[in-house]
């Protein structure tokens, strides 16, 4: 059976390229593509849900357009979620944009070797036929050992546990969770900054503040966005002066209901998650939810929230 690709893509990249890729790839793929797949009537998110569960690999083509849209962000997280430590979905093509236009949008996909679309069709076809076949090679030699596989896996990722475990009970864990917390916060405070300056002043920063406790760490640190009556709130605490099992960053959506004067009559909580540290075997510093296993850096921390402030905007 062919093996099933998903194409990310953006609409203003479809006729000039990501049309073209697609009806080429269909000679070696079943491909999902939305001219394809979608037809008046259909529910354009239960199909795409349906599609991203499905697939084989996406083939997310990353542009200019690509990075704006709040769609492929959605598209780009549910691939993300199919990839295990020793199984890659996504193969990148990049179409009219450099690697610090990418690597700003998400360093995980930066570091990632991808296909340029100025290569030509043939070219991005052919990468992406050899990924594939590498990718599938991989799986059938390990095929026959994949209880051991498994379980070895299982196994560093205990070995990776215990130790982040291990450093966040520790001294050294306080400094690390507090100056993470504090650069999470300073992170979501300047993209904010960057908007205003781009000239959207409708959007703006309360409450700035970072504390330290008893002169070891940062204790607490946090700040308000707010765009008319609804307020992205972003909290790192640790209560703890030697240890950080207990620190949080705590990110919350909330709706306001705004008096004749200005004032804040009531909060409606809309989404709350709290964070906590999570060190990798390579000391890379991630937040991982408590509510699940995402684990996520800080940059995509805050692009997430921001999404989630963007899609309320929105429907409002």
């Amino acid at each position: 059976m062919k093996k099933k690709l998903f194409i990310s893509h953006a609409s203003e990249d479809k006729d000039a390229f990501v049309s073209p890729l697609a009806e080429t790839l269909r000679n070696d793929f079943d491909v999902w593509f939305d001219e394809y797949q979608l037809v008046v009537g259909m529910s354009l998110l239960e199909e795409i849900s349906k599609g991203l569960a499905t697939c084989d690999y996406g083939v997310v083509v990353l542009s200019k357009s690509f990075f704006a849209k709040k769609w492929t962000l959605s598209e780009l997280n549910g691939l993300f979620s199919l990839e295990e430590k020793d199984k890659k979905v996504i193969l990148p093509v990049w179409y009219d944009v450099v690697e610090s236009e990418v690597k700003k949008y998400s360093p995980i996909l930066a570091d990632r070797v991808a296909v340029k679309a100025e290569d030509g069709i043939a070219a991005v076809v052919k990468e992406i036929n050899r990924s594939v076949t590498f990718f599938e090679r991989g799986k059938s030699v390990q095929a026959p050992k994949s209880g051991v596989i498994k379980l070895r896996s299982s196994l560093q990722r205990k070995a990776e546990e215990d130790r982040s475990k291990s450093i966040i009970n520790s001294s050294r864990g306080v400094d690390i969770a507090g100056n993470l917390g504090k650069a999470t916060v300073e992170l979501l405070v300047s993209h904010v900054y960057k908007l205003v300056e781009e000239g959207f002043d409708g959007i703006q920063t309360r409450g700035q503040s970072c504390n330290g406790a008893y002169g070891i760490g940062v204790a607490r640190c946090s700040v308000q966005v707010w765009i008319e009556y609804l307020c992205l709130t972003a909290e790192y605490h640790n209560r703890v002066v030697n240890s950080a099992c207990d620190a949080r960053l705590s990110m919350t959506l909330r709706e306001s209901e705004i008096g004749a004067w200005g004032e804040i009559k009531k909060h409606t909580d809309i989404e709350q998650e709290k964070y906590f540290l999570f060190i990798a075997e390579n000391d890379d510093l991630f937040w991982r939810a408590e509510s699940g296993k995402e684990t996520l850096t800080s940059e995509e921390l805050v692009n997430k929230w921001l999404a989630r402030l963007s899609d309320q905007l929105e429907n409002k």
